[in-house]
C-alpha cells in the first residue's frame, strides 16, 4: 500500500482558493493544451478546482507522457462534476467541478467518456460542446453512479481518472466497486486528492489496497508550475490476482 504523506495546507499562487468569488464561481475558466484553450463553464456551485488543475497539468506534462501519448487510448472519467474531475456523487455542500479533465484529456487526443450523475452530466454537455473544435479525440457524456452495473460501457478502459472523490468513508466501496467492473490488469487509474482529512485518504488507501497496487505519483512528476504540497496523485493497477 502507498505511504500516504500529509501536509499542513498553503495554497500556491495559481490556487483558485485566492481567486475572487467571480473567478471562482461564475467567469469561464480557460487551461491552455498543446497551444488550444480548453474553456470550462461554471454556473452555481460548479467550478475548477486545485485538484482537477493539478492532475490535467500532471497529464499534459511532456516529460512524463510524449507527445501523442493520449492518442487513441481510452478513458473514463468517474464522478467528473461537470466534467473536469468532481465529486458530485451525493449531496454536499462542497463546490464541485466542470467538464474540465475529461474535456482536457480528448483535447489530448483521448477517447473518453465522461460519467456523472444527472443533473451534472448536462452541464458537461455545455462545456464538451463549447470545447467540441479543440477535441482530438471523441467524447461522450454519460450518466454513471458509482457502484452500479457497466455492461453500457464495454470492455475495460485503458485509464480511469478521477478526483475530489475521497472525503465519504460510505462512497469508498462504490467508487472501488465502479473501478474494478471497468478496469483489468493493464488498467492505469489515477486519482487526486487533498491532503485535508487524514482519516478519509487513510480509509480509502486501506480499503483500496484489498483490490488494487497503489503508488503515490513522485511531485517531481507533477507540471513545473501546477502542483501543491497538499494535492497529491496517486497511480493504481488491479491486483493480478483479482485478474479474470
Amino acid at each position: 500500500m502507498a505511504e500516504v504523506a500529509h501536509y499542513q495546507k498553503e495554497y500556491p499562487e495559481w490556487s483558485r482558493h485566492l481567486q475572487g468569488l467571480h473567478e471562482r464561481y461564475v467567469d469561464p475558466f480557460v487551461i491552455n493544451v498543446q497551444g488550444r484553450d480548453v474553456v470550462v463553464l461554471q454556473e452555481n456551485v460548479m467550478q475548477a478546482e486545485d485538484l482537477s488543475l493539478v492532475l490535467s497539468h500532471y497529464f499534459c506534462n511532456e516529460t512524463v507522457f510524449p507527445l501523442e501519448f493520449w492518442n487513441g487510448k481510452r478513458i473514463i472519467e468517474l464522478g467528473s462534476g461537470t466534467g473536469i474531475v468532481g465529486r458530485p456523487q451525493t449531496v454536499s455542500t462542497r463546490f464541485d467541478a466542470h467538464a474540465f479533465t475529461g474535456t482536457v484529456m480528448a483535447s489530448l487526443g483521448a477517447d473518453v467518456v465522461i460519467t456523472d450523475k444527472h443533473p451534472q452530466t448536462e452541464l458537461i454537455k455545455k462545456t464538451t460542446e463549447r470545447n467540441k473544435q479543440v477535441m482530438v479525440g471523441t467524447h461522450s457524456v454519460q450518466e454513471l453512479l458509482w457502484g452500479q452495473d457497466v455492461a453500457a460501457f464495454g470492455k475495460p478502459y485503458d485509464v480511469i481518472i478521477a478526483s475530489e472523490c475521497i472525503y465519504y468513508n460510505d462512497l469508498v466501496g462504490p467508487l472501488c466497486d465502479s473501478m474494478r467492473k471497468l478496469s483489468n490488469g493493464n488498467t492505469d487509474i489515477y486519482l487526486s486528492y487533498e491532503t485535508h482529512n487524514d482519516e478519509s485518504v487513510d480509509f480509502f488507501m486501506e480499503e483500496a489496497s484489498l483490490f488494487f497496487d497503489i503508488s503515490l505519483v513522485p511531485h517531481l512528476d507533477h507540471h513545473r508550475e501546477f502542483q501543491s504540497e497538499y494535492v497529491n496523485i496517486i497511480k493504481m493497477r488491479l491486483k493480478q490476482s483479482l485478474c479474470k
